[in-house]
């Protein structure tokens, strides 16, 4: 039997990003769950994307392109004046970001799983 060390003791692990497409086109990633999660807790676009250090253009690029692809409101707006604008997730919003951050965590205790199954090194005798 050839000899092997647990993957426990690795410093190799694995690192899954977690994509949703539609036809093709990515919809919803980590970027944009983070962004929802911004809007959550400032109640601002604007304030999630500064955290971010995310254009605000391209935080409301990404919200109407979800929104488009979903046919859903996910984030709603008030328009700004003297008191300022604010936002907050929609109903459709917080599903979402729950049932991706959910499937998000499942999917990499599966990698996890799956790379201990199927990853063993041959013991080194020496370092690099």
């Amino acid at each position: 039997m050839e000899p092997s060390f647990s993957p426990d003791a690795l410093v190799l692990n694995p690192n899954i990003q977690v994509r949703l497409a539609s036809g093709g086109q990515l919809v919803f990633g980590p970027g944009t769950a983070e962004l929802l999660r911004g809007i959550a807790q400032y109640g601002s676009i604007h304030r999630a994307c500064t955290e971010m250090a995310l254009s605000y253009s391209k935080g409301r690029a990404m919200l109407r392109g979800i929104e488009q692809q979903l046919h859903l409101q996910i984030v709603h707006r008030t328009q700004g004046g003297p008191g300022g604008g604010s936002a907050h997730l929609t109903e459709a919003g917080e599903a979402l970001l729950q049932q991706f951050t959910d499937f998000e965590a499942a999917v990499q205790q599966y990698a996890v799983e799956q790379f201990k199954q199927e990853f063993s090194f041959p013991k080194q005798e020496e370092t690099l």
